[in-house]
């Protein structure tokens, strides 16, 4: 059994930091020293040979997967957590993950990733590194989410290169934002090697965040970070081996001269299951949804002090469903006890006659446009334009539907802004890409650039900003509207299929919601 000795530097440095450490903080870590030990007593024999190894269990972009799924090759966080917390209780074994943990169902949404959080406690995750789509609830859950304990156990959470920010001057401040996460935290492992993990969100990132949640907040240059963490663990913390876990994907990471850094990159964010290498220096992410895992073993020298070998598998999740017949209690218990606050809200069958699926990039979305356009029509509304939305994240099911299921497709709380855009920002921005649903009543197709059109729009595009945080969507009138719809985009989904009787045997066809239809169809607009 493998244990973890806990130590506080003391209540002004958890006040500071505003979450519970399981480390002795370092003055640049705020986690550091955690000593993982064996049950017996004094150094393992494994101590004295030349070589002595590290098993990495790693997961990224979870998503929010609560439920198991075969068919779609996901173990679910039940069997993926009693999984891990088997292997986690073996010596010299490290838990990490990549981030973008809670967003994607509606047993993890309803509760603001509280529910995985507190089984990532349970089963002592070693590290968990902060993704975008943490940030999708805004900040304060995320910090919410960092500061819960379970039993007494805080899991890690890293976030580098978050530091606070000023959207009007576009000045980012000093402060690293600890109360969303740590820069890095290390632990002595039962074969006496120091093994230090640093943590950070790629920069660009940022850009995949709603700006209303993000006033606060950016993300410095991921590079900078990491080289400038991994130098202070190696020769300040004096670590063995130094482990990176980014969320983003290897393409940003990799041909930076890493090797002379750090000894094994984790990656995130682009849902690939795909493992690379710079000579030593080996890259890894694995795939999302709880469809699979990666298992890295590490082989450190100790005459050559160094990573001398790099072993990549991955463990699917059909093989976890398979090979884990029980769910450990307490990881029942916490999923449980949050399904109990649901009462069958993702059962709610919202249409029962789907006469084939509505595919995601054309029928799942224009469907969603028509429930827009019909919402803000209801509300009063009715001189918009047009509805306007980006893809959906999944397809939705032919024959029937239920709540969680429109939480598959459009996981995210996105609300409904009414805006007037120019004439020029119709043209450069609805024409060519994304989703409508045409008002009737607006025939032409001829847009005078200076003119002024009125859309219903969701958040993330009408607020989106680029790199530099500006507008870049709608440059000209991007955030000058406080006006929203009543509900979010896939509450007024489910409302609309229910007013329309899509629940009670009214046939559904995606052959009425087809992207060619003069209801759908962005791209017969042009200049006058």
């Amino acid at each position: 059994m493998k244990n973890k000795s806990l130590f506080f530097l003391g209540l002004l440095t958890v006040l500071v930091t505003g979450c519970f450490s399981n480390a002795k903080p370092s003055t640049k870590s705020d986690f550091s020293s955690d000593t993982k030990t064996s049950d017996s007593s004094g150094s393992s024999s494994s101590a004295l040979e030349k070589t002595a190894t590290i098993d990495i269990y790693a997961s990224n972009d979870i998503h929010g997967i609560v439920m198991e799924d075969t068919s779609d090759y996901r173990c679910g966080v039940g069997k993926f957590a009693t999984y891990f917390k088997e292997k986690g209780e073996q010596p010299n074994t490290l838990l990490l993950d990549q981030g973008d943990t809670w967003q994607g169902s509606i047993y993890s949404n309803y509760n603001h990733g509280g529910l995985i959080t507190d089984v990532m406690n349970y089963i002592h995750f070693d590290a968990r590194t902060v993704g975008n789509h943490d940030f999708d609830w805004g900040v304060d859950y995320v910090k919410t989410n960092t500061a819960k304990s379970y039993n007494g156990y805080t899991t890690p959470v890293l976030a580098g290169n978050v530091y606070d920010y000023n959207f009007d001057t576009k000045v980012i401040g000093t402060t690293q934002q600890s109360d969303i996460g740590t820069k890095s935290v290390t632990y002595t492992l039962d074969n006496g090697l120091k093994v230090g993990i640093l943590g950070c969100i790629g920069q660009d990132q940022i850009t995949s965040i709603s700006s209303n949640y993000t006033m606060d907040i950016a993300f410095t240059n991921h590079i900078d970070f990491i080289k400038e963490e991994a130098t202070h663990l190696k020769i300040d913390e004096k670590c063995d081996v130094v482990i990176c876990s980014i969320h983003t994907g290897q393409d940003d990471v990799r041909g930076n001269d890493l090797k002379d850094y750090v000894d094994l990159v984790l990656c995130g964010h682009t849902h690939r299951r795909e493992s690379s290498n710079e000579g030593s220096l080996y890259y890894v992410q694995s795939a999302a949804y709880t469809k699979s895992f990666g298992h890295i073993t590490l082989t450190f020298d100790r005459d050559a002090k160094d990573v001398v070998d790099t072993k990549v598998e991955y463990i699917y999740g059909n093989t976890i469903s398979n090979n884990v017949t029980t769910i450990d209690s307490g990881v029942q218990g916490i999923i449980n006890s949050y399904l109990e606050e649901l009462e069958g809200q993702g059962n709610q069958v919202v249409a029962n006659n789907v006469t084939s699926a509505f595919s995601r990039y054309e029928y799942a979305e224009n469907l969603m446009a028509k429930a827009i356009f019909d919402a803000a029509v209801s509300e009063g509304y009715n001189d918009i334009c047009l509805s306007f939305l980006n893809e959906a994240r999944n397809d939705l099911p032919s024959q029937r539907w239920t709540y969680s299921d429109l939480y598959e497709a459009f996981p995210f709380d996105n609300k409904v802004y009414i805006a007037t855009i120019t004439g020029e920002e119709f043209l450069n921005e609805i024409v060519n890409w994304n989703y409508i649903y045409r008002n009737p009543s607006f025939t032409s197709n001829l847009i005078d650039p200076c003119g002024t059109y009125k859309i219903a729009v969701i958040d993330f595009i009408y607020l989106h900003t680029n790199s530099n945080r500006y507008y870049n969507f709608f440059p000209t009138t991007g955030g000058t509207s406080t006006t929203t719809l009543t509900k979010t985009y896939r509450e007024i989904l489910k409302d609309w299929l229910v007013a329309n009787q899509y629940n009670s045997g009214k046939a559904l066809n995606p052959s009425n919601y087809e992207t060619s239809s003069w209801s759908h169809d962005r791209t017969v607009f042009t200049s006058i």
